[in-house]
């Protein structure tokens, strides 16, 4: 499919349903992390609309799946939590380009348009409504050459919907069908706009109360304005320049002045541009705002809950990100904050999934694969769709992080802090934990030439965290720094490991109860074993053979005979070294046993991704896309299995294994580093079997070179950390949290009329956790001629939910109103559900 072809539409937030000859597909996931799920549509998805398609009062989503001949929509329809059923898709007269929603026979059932096809199959397909989310079976309009996007409104005030259609080949301009009220449209009739529209949105921009046209015009770097007159037909286009390669459009009062302006998303240029109302239909000089990639599509809506419209877009395809411009309220926006998305996201809508206040975004994914995906990125009210917060790590001019990083409680508070090796300045910065997920700034502490990677433990017995440091520079040192008390470190001692030191890892080799110290040396293709004294010094080394250029190293029991062995990565023979420890209270271990795991591996990950009591297994990084991460699944007798690989798309260059989903199943989390100007997380849930079949990304800080798991704010999610370069060498460290989120189903109670002084029927709502974290409760309190009770329990673990129940008893005559007020751990606190009534 052509790039033309991608271009769909954000149509007016109406509402949709469904057919039943479908094919049913499997969710992604149904559990927030990091406040993002993917679920699973068909192929290539790539026009995407929203709306209660069932009648419900939940949020529906329906995208348009092109790849793979598929020429269907899927619809997911919402539940009371936050999450959505399994999609059901539906045939469509060729591949969906554009989708809008609404209904078209007056019979009070949403229904859908898609358009698509070129030339003399070009049209759109009508699906009727049947109320309960499922669809008719389309019916077949003839419109336009090469429709491209589609809008709905009542354009000429007779009560029937109408359709506006964007059409860039032959006429260059919109085609207007009437809506006769039944399903039928009246024959196309086409306006003129400048060359090449590609989305069209309505509006009344002129304030004169009938609908105005707008079209992003991609060749020609305009926004074409049509007028309406009220009476289904438009005026000639007026046309405002914005940057050629628009692509998108949308609509929103930026400065609160009671005038629409438009936001123009340019693809080309990566920009967006603000074209601020002047109340006439006429529009002010484009101003333009960067964003990370180029802008697919644009939207507006108050992300964060401060009552100004923000503007968010989708990165271009291959960037995998969404991006949100902060508005400030008087037209003007703030520096662009990106957003993990799933894979080649094109399609983007906007509405509140959880019923808690805030809107959030969803983007349809168009990947060339059954199945697609939807990625549903829920608002925390706070910092948009993830807690996210970047960290300086030193005032030197060269910081570059291309290190390892920890974490560990340095200072005794129960508050996990960060150590990072700071490679090109020659120290170690220490980021203490406040408490709540975010760190005081940094202290640093001087170290040999180029420290590189980074291991704690209790060197010296005194119950108190001191950090080990390996040292790639010089003749090859580790440096010993044991803490003085609060999390200081005001000396440190130098170890010598007999080569250019890269990885390093702690544990007691020779159960003397002493930690001991393994480190690996690059030039030598050897690990070096520092047998510990309980006193913080490690007098000797002793060192083994690995495979060529040995990178990372990770310790554990791989054999289950309680002595802990070794795992070497090996990143120029693309291989893991096993050393499994002699047993015999030596701290010595038997010759290397190499496993192949491709590419240039450099980090290492274990655990029991099978389950609890089964034998550990590896998650290797490999410095690369394809094949990224190579698990192997181990015997139990310190052998293992042939690798499986997984593809990352970026360069997978550190693991770590975590239970991020609170399901009991270890997961991995990837730093993957594409080299420009962002940096990725990327998430594979496990299955407890030992597989990672789907993934999740997040935006970190550029050039990620290593990452750490930690409860960082002591709200039991696992959160994340990477530490990164960038490509001014100027370093620093992301942290990620995998903050609580909240489903409230329903947000609005109307209890009808009751008798003054006598208590209505109970009504019901539901308060739910879909995220990873647990989400404590912390009141309820009904307010007004209301009572409520409810079954909640302090806290709701992932998956939960509990009941609140509210009764009506009128104090007098009339309209009543209250509320049912919510307090809980989530960012979108307190949570509202309206309450109404009538005294009688």
């Amino acid at each position: 499919m052509t790039g033309r072809q991608r271009q769909q539409v954000l149509s007016a937030v109406l509402l949709v349903l469904a057919i039943p000859c479908a094919l049913t597909t499997t969710a992604f996931a149904q559990t927030y992390m990091f406040n993002r799920a993917d679920y699973a549509t068909g192929p290539g998805p790539v026009a995407l609309a929203v709306g209660d398609f069932n009648h419900d009062g939940r949020m529906d989503v329906v995208v348009g799946n092109t790849q793979q001949g598929s020429d269907s929509v899927s619809v997911l329809l919402g539940k009371p939590d936050g999450t959505f059923n399994a999609a059901v898709s539906y045939p469509v007269d060729g591949s969906p380009s554009g989708i809008a929603v609404g209904d078209f026979n007056n019979d009070g059932k949403l229904d859908l348009v898609v358009i698509s096809g070129f030339e003399s199959t070009a049209g759109i397909s009508i699906l009727l409504g049947n109320g309960n989310g499922t669809f008719q079976h389309f019916a077949f309009f003839a419109a336009g050459v090469s429709p491209t996007g589609v809008a709905v409104g009542d354009f000429n005030h007779d009560g029937n919907l109408d359709i506006a259609i964007s059409d860039n080949a032959g006429s260059n301009g919109v085609d207007i069908l009437l809506g006769k009220g039944n399903g039928t449209f009246d024959a196309p009739e086409n306006y003129a706009t400048a060359n090449d529209p590609r989305m069209v949105v309505l509006a009344d921009l002129n304030g004169d109360h009938n609908l105005d046209l707008a079209t992003a015009n991609s060749a020609s770097g305009t926004v074409s304005v049509l007028l309406g007159n009220g009476d289904g037909t438009f005026q000639s286009h007026q046309d405002v320049k914005t940057l050629a390669g628009t692509l998108s459009l949308a609509v929103g009062d930026l400065r609160h002045a009671g005038k629409l302006d438009i936001v123009a998303g340019c693809q080309v240029q990566s920009e967006v541009s603000v074209l601020l109302s002047i109340g006439d239909g006429a529009f002010q000089s484009a101003v333009n705002y960067p964003v990370p990639a180029g802008v697919d599509l644009v939207t507006v809506g108050d992300f964060d809950g401060n009552g100004k419209l923000d503007v968010a877009v989708t990165n271009g395809a291959a960037s995998g990100m969404v991006s949100v411009l902060p508005g400030n309220g008087d037209g003007t926006l703030q520096a662009a904050v990106a957003f993990g998305a799933g894979s080649y996201p094109i399609g983007l809508a906007v509405a509140d999934f959880n019923s808690d206040g805030i809107l959030d975004l969803v983007t349809a994914n168009d990947v060339d694969t059954f199945p697609g995906s939807i990625s549903v990125l829920l608002s925390n009210g706070k910092s948009f769709f993830a807690g996210r917060s970047d960290y300086n790590i030193s005032n030197a001019s060269l910081t570059g992080a291309y290190s390892g990083i920890a974490a560990a409680d340095l200072n005794g508070d129960g508050k996990p802090d960060l150590i990072v090796p700071v490679t090109f300045a020659n120290q170690l910065s220490v980021l203490l934990n406040k408490g709540n997920g975010t760190f005081e700034s940094f202290a640093t502490y001087t170290l040999p030439t180029n420290p590189n990677a980074v291991a704690t433990g209790d060197f010296n017995n005194d119950h108190q965290v001191d950090v080990a440091v390996v040292n790639s520079g010089g003749n090859g040192t580790i440096s010993v720094l044991l803490n003085a008390g609060g999390g200081t470190f005001p000396t440190s001692t130098q170890y010598s490991i007999g080569g250019s030191g890269n990885g390093i890892a702690v544990g007691d080799f020779n159960k003397d109860g002493n930690l001991d110290i393994v480190a690996t040396n690059l030039t030598n293709n050897t690990v070096s074993v520092l047998l510990g004294t309980g006193t913080g010094t490690f007098p000797s080394y002793v060192t083994y053979p690995t495979g060529n250029f040995p990178y990372g190293v990770a310790v554990g029991d791989f054999n289950h005979d309680g002595w802990p062995d070794l795992a070497v990565t090996n990143k120029r023979d693309g291989t893991v070294s096993i050393l499994l420890n002699k047993g015999d209270g030596s701290g010595t271990f038997l010759p290397k046993v190499d496993y192949m795991v491709g590419g240039s591996p450099l980090s290492i990950a274990m655990g029991s991704f099978r389950g609890k009591g089964k034998p550990i297994d590896l998650a290797v990084a490999t410095d690369q896309g394809d094949g990224g991460i190579a698990v192997l699944l181990g015997n139990g007798d310190g052998t293992f299995q042939t690798a499986v690989t997984y593809d990352t798309g970026l360069f997978a260059y550190a693991v770590v294994a975590g239970d991020f989903n609170n399901d009991g199943k270890l997961d991995l989390a990837v730093a993957v580093n594409p080299g420009g100007s962002f940096g990725f997380i990327t998430l594979m849930p496990g299955q407890g079997d030992g597989t990672f079949p789907t993934q999740l990304t997040l935006v970190t800080g550029t050039l990620p070179w290593g990452i750490v798991a930690a409860d960082f704010n002591k709200d039991g999610g696992l959160d994340l950390a990477t530490n990164d370069g960038t490509q001014s060498d100027t370093g620093g460290v992301t942290v990620a949290l995998n903050d609580p989120v909240v489903g409230l189903f329903p947000s609005v109670l109307n209890f009808g009329p009751q008798k003054v002084g006598t208590t209505s029927k109970p009504k019901k709502g539901t308060l739910s956790n879909p995220g990873a974290t647990p989400l404590h409760v912390i009141s309820i309190i009904a307010r007004g001629d209301f009572a409520e009770t409810n079954n909640c329990p302090a806290s709701l673990t992932t998956g939960k939910h509990c009941t609140i129940t509210v009764t009506f008893k009128p104090t007098q005559m009339g309209k009543r109103i209250g509320s049912v007020t919510i307090k809980d751990t989530a960012h979108t606190s307190p949570q509202t559900v309206s309450l109404t009534g009538t005294g009688t």
